[in-house]
């Protein structure tokens, strides 16, 4: 039985309806499958990132963990010269020196000034300079005289050498000390001492030296009129010294004629 005109075209509608959805699910599955395949490369971007930065930071960890090593090393060979450097100076002979002795010398006209006499015992043969001598006097615990001497010599070589300290206590600290003794004239005294002295290859080194003992303070009488000798002693120099300028002038002028 033949099918008429509509019906064909009917069925024919409905083929091209079935095909036109068929062409649709493939397309939306071809763009589905873009998609994921996007997604998973992304994914896989972030995983190979990940890794990148894993990696990194166990690179990290290692170039840390050497610079670590390195430091302790060098820090090891830093401590190992240092304590050769000691072993070295602790072996390398230095002077010897005691303070022998200290005592009062005169009245001046702005203290009393005592003399330290040090003694010095080179095991060089070469003279040794001393660069400069710190000292401290104190009586009862409290300070009374301090100074510094700079450049008072050298040490001269394989031998001793005897240094004098002097050692001045301003005129008001001994009216003060003359008041508390009273009628006793000597006072207890500790006189510290620092030689620095400037040895080869080493340099400066110091050299402490103490003594303890008494020592005799001047009378105010001493004090008044040691000052009035000294004030005198120094007036006569001048008037010396310009006697011999002038003395000096004349003679000049002598020989120009």
């Amino acid at each position: 039985m033949l099918k008429s005109t509509e019906d064909v075209e009917k069925e024919v509608n409905k083929e091209e309806d079935k095909t036109e959805r068929s062409l649709m699910k493939m397309a939306k599955t071809t763009e589905e499958t873009a998609e994921e395949v996007k997604e998973e490369g992304d994914e896989g971007k972030r995983d190979r990132s990940l890794m990148g930065m894993f990696k990194s930071k166990e690179e990290a960890k290692k170039e840390v963990e050497e610079e670590a090593k390195e430091a302790k090393t060098e820090e090891s060979l830093i401590d190992k010269a240092k304590n050769y450097v000691a072993e070295k100076i602790a072996n390398v002979p230095t002077p010897e020196a005691s303070l022998v002795d200290v005592d009062f010398k005169k009245v001046s006209f702005n203290s009393a000034d005592y003399l330290a006499k040090v003694n010095i015992k080179n095991p060089y043969s070469h003279s040794i300079p001393i660069c400069e001598i710190d000292y401290t006097l104190k009586s009862t615990g409290s300070v009374i005289a301090s100074g510094r001497i700079p450049d008072p010599g050298s040490i001269k070589a394989s031998g001793d050498t005897q240094v004098d300290v002097p050692v001045k206590v301003p005129h008001s600290i001994i009216v003060t000390l003359v008041k508390d003794i009273a009628t006793d004239w000597d006072i207890d005294y500790e006189l510290e001492l620092g030689l620095i002295i400037d040895l080869p290859v080493i340099g400066n080194i110091t050299i402490p030296l103490s003594r303890k003992g008494e020592i005799k303070l001047p009378t105010l009488k001493e004090l008044v009129f040691g000052a009035k000798e000294e004030e005198k002693d120094s007036k006569e120099k001048d008037m010396d010294s310009k006697e011999k300028e002038k003395d000096s002038k004349e003679k000049d002028k002598d020989s120009d004629k």
